[in-house]
């Protein structure tokens, strides 16, 4: 190395508006976050503009202009900022919002906030503004296994999609798998020889291993006699209508999947995804005579991390409860 070469440190200097909202953005996990803050503070911009809130109103507000307001609203005290956010806080509510999304409408500009503090860009953060609170399960009891088992027996696994469509209700149930999972594995993410696959859970950044029944690996195996493809890159489940044949199966697709497919068979209830998560869930508990820690390991919950990590033998305790739901169907 040449001594005569001096390297000066990179500084990044965050002067303007516009490069304290990028630095925001850039730093959020997914790209569905960064869209949903950008929308939120849109919203947020409209409401110090026109003072109200129209729901379903399509904002205006330009990218520059959100700039301006964002500039004008840093600038505030903090007395001023907070009186803002509360009132508009008011008038969501007013306006039916639900508490959740509210809560993440008010996120947004406070991540905003403490995201301009830090970088010195104004004098206040709004961390006592409270969360609207939250009814988190509303309806946990999804439906019993005479249920899930009309979804499944009766599907006709001779044709392409309804070999698909059992391997997913397969992993819906034997693992209750999230359908926003489901639809981003690829064919990589199996593993055949070790039935397992990787998936990427609810906010998180890497992906985890998870095993599989017997019963399900035999129908991701059947499904992928039907795939033609194996390069591991491709989506594992994809949508074989003739318009978007090919193309990844998207989440709400999933969701349509379990709807109609409950409709068919004479499910009153209007079934989804997330409804057979919780009704895999509660079985899981009747049958392991209310074993929660099994039952903390399946579900994969993010408020349950801390208990994993005291888990030291996780991998069997997740197989053992995923061959538990298996038999039951």
């Amino acid at each position: 190395m040449n001594d005569d070469i001096a390297l000066e440190p990179k500084i990044i200097s965050l002067k303007t508006v516009e490069d304290i909202l990028v630095s925001l953005l850039q730093g959020t996990l997914s790209k569905g976050t960064r869209q949903t803050y950008f929308d939120c503070l849109k919203h947020f911009a409209d409401y110090l503009i026109s003072g109200n809130i129209y729901k379903n109103k399509e904002l205006q507000v330009s990218q520059l202009h959100l700039q301006q307001i964002i500039r004008q609203f840093l600038s505030l005290n903090k007395k001023e900022a907070i009186a803002y956010c509360l009132e508009y806080q008011s008038a969501l509510l007013e306006a039916n919002y639900s508490p959740n999304t509210i809560n993440i409408k008010i996120a947004a500009v406070k991540s905003l906030v403490k995201h301009a503090y830090k970088l010195e860009q104004c004098n206040f953060t709004l961390d006592n503004i409270d969360k609207i609170p939250v009814k988190t399960y509303r309806d946990t009891t999804g439906v019993g296994i005479d249920a899930i088992k009309k979804l499944t027996d009766s599907i006709d696994v001779t044709t392409a999609i309804g070999a698909r469509n059992y391997a997913i209700f397969r992993l819906l149930w034997d693992n209750g798998l999230r359908r926003g999972e489901i639809s981003g594995l690829t064919i990589g993410d199996y593993d055949s020889n070790k039935s397992c696959l990787l998936i990427k859970g609810k906010g998180q950044t890497q992906k985890e291993k998870i095993f599989l029944s017997e019963s399900t690996t035999r129908a991701i195996e059947h499904w992928l006699s039907f795939r033609n493809s194996q390069v591991k890159a491709d989506p594992l489940f994809i949508a074989l209508d003739s318009c978007h044949y090919g193309k990844k199966l998207s989440a709400i697709s999933i969701y349509n999947i379990v709807r109609n497919r409950a409709r068919e068979v004479g499910i009153e209830k209007d079934l989804s995804p997330h409804q057979i998560r919780h009704s895999s869930i509660t079985a899981l508990l009747d049958q392991s005579n209310g074993n929660v820690r099994l039952a903390q390991r399946f579900s994969r919950h993010q408020k349950l991390d801390v208990l994993l990590v005291y888990d030291d033998n996780r991998e069997n305790l997740q197989h053992s409860a995923t061959n538990i739901l298996a038999d039951l169907i």
